[in-house]
């Protein structure tokens, strides 16, 4: 087959012509992204009631969804979250689950639940997909010196967000920081009371004001004419004027009784853009769209809005998501560029041959681009884990054509034609690529075995790399040959450089004596490399994925519970002035109240776009920096974030490892949560320890007396309407105008909620007609409420947010916290605890690392132990593949770091990359014994020989990782490990194989029966 293609160039280059231009189309169609496109299989539930309490959502709300919930097959884990106006349910599945059938039954079941839930609900529960690549991938600011918040909002809703939507590839505008426009009715119950009039009679009479009906058409002899019916209310002066009562002293309009203004429809939601008024506007992008495409779109558009905005009017770029993935196409087109020019280097400095560099030069972007085109018809995703594994790619892709190469050319310098040693070069070394492919694509089925969200993660890098290695087999087999016959040419002198490469092969034998005279001496030095493996293996610390650095990171605010609005929003004010002093900050944006990324009104945050590294430095010390500026306040607590470069949870957590209380019987939390947090500190293996439990906040309590309602004929539900109407920011109605619809609040004036007593000031009417204040058929008492209810499978929960203190690896610190809470949790109060969060993912990943090697390795004993037909051939193989484990974990530790994920996936090709050189030296010596050599000389004249092609693949694998283990380019932070395992485990691997792989040998070719 290979000759075939050997005596038709013209054809097998059109054939490879095609692949590029296969690869060239796919490569502009695939969607761009940061990480894979993945089913979740995690559901969330919303709801939210105006002026309701964490205790209240959680009784009329949480509970009956939860219950309903409940009874959806396949869960597995339920958490809540009910705080003051909302609810969050967050359902995880089973991995497998079908999500549009779990989906389906979780809308099923809120319906069943809708007879339960609380009748305060403005808009049902809304159900959602959790997906972590659905986050904004451009993050734009709207601001104004002059404009009021809720304009700003209208001007992004009517102007800016149906302009954006129409770009292709946008999937959905949010806009964040501020709410819709509405209309507010500030009553004083006093003056109310002055006119005999009580609450519920004035938001009748308003109600009345503003009907909105159908007026029908008249039909009349020759035509028909349509009525139009407009509500007398279209603003502030219209709304003044509503008539309440006609009386002989004149008429009692509504501005008699309150003050009327516009403004938003949450007072507590609040933000601001570099001190200054502003909202967020945030741009999803659809699942199968370019990124890069959809930024370049928006930013071109960009001018033609800030045209159409007022005058102080700015929009602006506040942050970019794609710019990460956008660096890494740009380094992978450097690192392309930078891994050919080395590998034609080596070339030239082995073979001595620069008309051979050619053939490395194209077989590179010849295997990369039919890689992009089957990743297209795949519908892969060009994203962060797939640039991953073309990066490396680089790296195998070459070795195949490396070995081709060589053997033709060693053919070449003995004398024989280049077409016949095109020919005989790929038929004695065909074997060897066979065996060399297929071995190193086992390597990476543990990757694709590997369990949980994180291995889903992966799968789409495993099949990628995969692909490539093969079709660069395939490349090495049938295309490289031809390229060789075509190009190489016989050359009475060896070239400048041969002269070393024959110095370097006689120090190599030399060397290499003493393994042949006593190889059971050096089969020892095996066995020691074997056991130090192991032992370093489970000594040295274990880690997670750390977060890139995008430039990015998010301050987590909380006040105390209680604090109002405008002293939240005035602390907030002190920390934004901290901030824009920072050198490191270049824009930042605020946002109060329930938003994306606050569940809670005491909770506030702020994006911060930094600039770039090399202007600021590290970014874990501008991070602790941030840190001791922030938290000098006393009315609030700060905690400085680094959005995860895998957002795998749906909330962000303001530290590394959760930990989570639950209370299954029902008992109380807060001392058991006090007794391990004090625990905590007095260890120091922690840090960012959580501070100052919440404990609740000060609430009033009103108890309506039925026996005195029952006396003055006043009825209960009235007293209940008379409160959420009163005290409750809902929407009490609806106005209409040209332009839209803007929701009506009618409120007690602040200058009436000072006090708890002014509550008493409030009337309702008896059914004789009397109006009876609050005060004559109510008691108030004054209790401890909590801010926020969180539940963990429908019980009782409290999660605890924390770092690891400097020095202390992850497990360490995991084992210290489940150490603790043995001692101090007491199983016989029901209350028990658990690792939690995005670290359970990583630890369940990890734990399956040893298990997952040990399988690659077997996968790797069975396909080579078929294609030797041989039980003993394939444990040669695999010897030295400990001595390169060993090399990776001792760079990882040398430089101070972890083995993450990432550096479990550079031990895996560390697997695949060094048991090529074993390969290339065993077929070679099984040649020689076939051909009658005894088994000393056969594996001595082996080594000789592969001993060139072996260094080319070594040293051409290491300059295509080098890149990554120096730190270069984007996301190297991440990606850093598994450089330094690659080449830190070739450059230690090379130097115990070349000597291991002989003395194993010849020890184990006594078991073999001679060929």
């Amino acid at each position: 087959m290979t000759e075939w293609f050997i005596r038709r160039p013209i054809g097998s280059s059109l054939l490879m012509l095609s692949l590029v231009v296969a690869g060239i189309l796919g490569y502009s169609e695939l969607p761009v992204d940061n990480i894979p496109e993945l089913d979740f299989p995690t559901l969330v539930v919303t709801a939210s009631a105006e002026g309701a309490s964490a205790t209240y959502m959680e009784r009329a709300v949480t509970n009956p969804l939860e219950e309903k919930l409940a009874n959806i097959p396949g869960i597995e884990s339920m958490r809540s979250t009910s705080a003051q106006n909302s609810t969050t349910i967050v359902v995880r599945f089973r991995l497998g689950r079908d999500m549009n059938e779990a989906a389906n039954q979780a809308q099923a079941a809120m319906d069943e639940a809708k007879s339960a839930l609380s009748p305060g609900l403005e808009n049902p529960p809304v159900l959602a997909k959790f997906n972590p690549a659905d986050q904004p991938v451009l993050l734009l600011s709207l601001r104004s010196n002059t404009m009021p918040l809720w304009e700003l909002n209208d001007l992004a809703q009517r102007t800016i967000s149906p302009r954006l939507g129409t770009i292709p590839g946008v999937a959905k505008i949010s806009v964040m920081g501020s709410s819709d426009k509405a209309l507010r009715l500030l009553y004083s119950p006093v003056l109310l009371n002055g006119h005999h009039m009580g609450p519920l009679i004035m938001q009748s009479r308003l109600k009345a004001a503003n009907s909105n009906l159908p007026a029908g058409s008249l039909d009349g002899p020759v035509r028909s004419v349509q009525l139009e019916h407009l509500s007398m209310l279209k603003g502030v002066d219209e709304l003044k004027a509503v008539p309440l009562r006609s009386r002989d002293d004149g008429l009692l309009l509504l501005s008699d009784i309150g003050e009327v203004k516009e403004g938003s429809f949450s007072t507590t939601s609040k933000s601001t853009i570099n001190q200054a008024p502003g909202i967020v506007v945030a741009v999803r992008h659809s699942p199968n769209a370019n990124s890069l495409k959809v930024v370049r779109s928006v930013r071109d558009l960009l001018p033609f809005l800030q045209e159409a905005l007022p005058g102080e009017t700015t929009l602006e770029v506040l942050a970019d998501a794609s710019e990460p993935v956008g660096e890494s196409i740009k380094d992978l087109q450097i690192t392309l560029l930078v891994a050919i020019g080395l590998v034609v280097l080596v070339t030239v400095v082995f073979l001595g041959d620069i008309r051979s560099t050619l053939v490395t030069s194209l077989v590179v972007p010849a295997s990369l681009a039919g890689t992009l085109g089957f990743m297209w018809l795949m519908s892969f995703t060009l994203d962060n884990f797939s640039l991953l594994a073309l990066t490396l790619a680089v790296s195998f892709v070459v070795d195949d054509a490396v070995v081709v190469l060589e053997n033709s050319h060693r053919l070449v310098e003995q004398g024989m034609a280049p077409l016949q040693a095109a020919i005989t070069g790929a038929r004695q070394i065909s074997f060897t690529i066979l065996s060399m492919t297929l071995s190193l694509v086992a390597v990476f089925l543990p990757v694709l075995l590997m369990g949980g969200v994180v291995g889903r993660l992966f799968h789409e890098f495993a099949i990628t790399l995969s692909f490539a290695i093969l079709l660069s087999g395939v490349i090495a087999l049938f295309f490289t040959p031809m390229v060789c016959a075509l190009l190489l040419r016989p050359t009475r002198n060896h070239g400048l450089e041969k002269p070393k490469i024959s110095l370097l092969t006689r120090i190599y034998l030399f060397t290499l004596k003493p393994v042949i005279a006593a190889p059971w001496v050096f089969m020892l030095l095996g066995a020691i490399t074997v056991y130090w493996t192991l032992v370093e293996f489970n000594n040295i610390p274990k880690g997670f994925v750390p977060a890139d650095d995008e430039n990015r990171l998010i301050v987590l605010t909380r006040v105390q519970a209680g604090t109002s609005s405008l002293r939240m929003a005035e602390a907030h004010q002190r920390m934004e002035a901290l901030l824009q002093k920072d050198p490191a900050v270049e824009r930042q944006a605020t946002m109060l109240g329930i938003n994306e990324y606050n569940n809670s009104v005491d909770f506030g945050c702020i994006l911060l776009q930094l600039r770039p590294k090399k202007e600021r430095g590290p970014i874990q010390n501008v991070r602790d920096r941030l840190m001791l500026i922030l938290n000098t306040d006393p009315e609030m607590m700060a905690k400085v974030v680094q959005p995860p470069s895998i957002p795998l949870a749906t909330e962000l957590n303001p530290a590394s490892l959760q930990f989570t209380l639950q209370a299954l019987g029902g008992v109380e939390l807060i001392p058991s949560a006090q007794k391990l947090v004090q625990a905590m500190r007095k260890s120091k293996k922690f840090s960012n320890i959580p501070g100052n439990l919440d404990l609740g906040t000060q609430g009033v309590r009103v108890l309506i007396d039925g026996r005195m309602c029952g006396l003055l004929g006043i009825d209960p539900a009235s007293v209940n309407q008379t409160l959420q109407n009163a005290y409750a920011e809902n929407s009490f109605d609806t106005v209409f105008d040209r332009n839209g619809s803007y929701k009506l609040i009618v409120q007690v004036n602040p200058e009436f909620q000072k006090n708890i007593s002014q509550i008493g000031f409030l009337q309702v009417p008896s059914r004789k007609g009397q109006l009876i204040n609050l005060s004559q058929i109510t008691s108030i008492e004054s209790v401890r409420m909590p801010t926020c209810i969180y539940h963990t499978n429908r019980f009782l929960s409290r999660t605890f947010s924390f770092d690891p203190a400097p020095g202390v690896p992850n497990e360490e610190a995991i084992a210290e916290i489940k150490r603790l809470a043995d001692s101090t949790l007491d199983p016989a109060l029901g209350v028990k605890g658990a690792m939690d969060g995005v670290a359970i993912e990583y630890s369940q990943a990890a734990k399956g690392f040893p298990p997952l090697l040990l399988f690659a390795l077997l996968v790797i004993y069975l396909i080579l132990g078929i294609l030797y037909e041989s039980f003993v051939h394939p444990v040669t193989v695999i010897s030295g593949l400990p001595s390169a484990c060993l090399g990776g974990l001792l760079v990882l530790r040398y430089f101070g770091m972890e083995l993450d994920l990432y550096g479990f996936l550079g031990l895996l090709l560390l697997l695949g990359i060094v048991k090529k050189n074993a390969i290339m030296v065993i077929d070679f010596a099984i040649e020689e014994r076939r051909a009658g050599l005894p088994a000393k000389q056969a594996i001595e004249k082996a080594c000789a020989t592969r001993l060139r092609p072996i260094m080319m693949t070594t040293v051409a694998a290491i300059v295509g990782a080098l890149p990554i283990a120096l730190g270069w380019g984007a996301g190297a932070e991440s990606r850093q490990p598994i450089g330094l395992v690659v080449v830190g485990g070739l450059i230690f691997s090379q130097l115990i194989t070349l000597y291991l792989t002989p003395a194993v040998y010849l020890c184990l070719s006594r078991l073999e029966r001679t060929p």
